[in-house]
């Protein structure tokens, strides 16, 4: 099976690189054990930005993905196994062709 991705898997990629500078920037860390939002460093702020606007971009895929059925699967068969909110990041595939044997 050939698969071809809607968009590259960048939200799981874009949380794990918040979650590194969170544990790494002093401005963040002061940041979150205060609970301000507003003294995040603008890197901070740039990655929440860009995860909030793939994952908008994601949504009429995810829809589009429940609507078709047929040619849009996900990498796994079962995304509850990998968490809580993993079915809510996880990326649509398009089936773009089927091949019977590996050579």
């Amino acid at each position: 099976m050939t698969l071809s991705s809607n968009q590259d898997n960048r939200i799981s990629e874009m949380l794990l690189e918040l979650k590194r500078h969170l544990e790494s920037c002093k401005k963040c860390i002061s940041a979150v054990k205060a609970r301000d939002g507003l003294a995040l460093c603008t890197h901070t702020t740039g990655i929440i930005v860009s995860i909030a606007l793939r994952y908008d971009r994601l949504l009429p895929t995810r829809i589009a993905a429940h609507r078709q059925g047929v040619t849009t699967v996900y990498a796994c068969p079962d995304l509850a196994a990998h968490g809580k909110t993993f079915p809510l990041i996880a990326e649509p595939l398009n089936v773009t062709g089927v091949q019977g044997a590996l050579f």
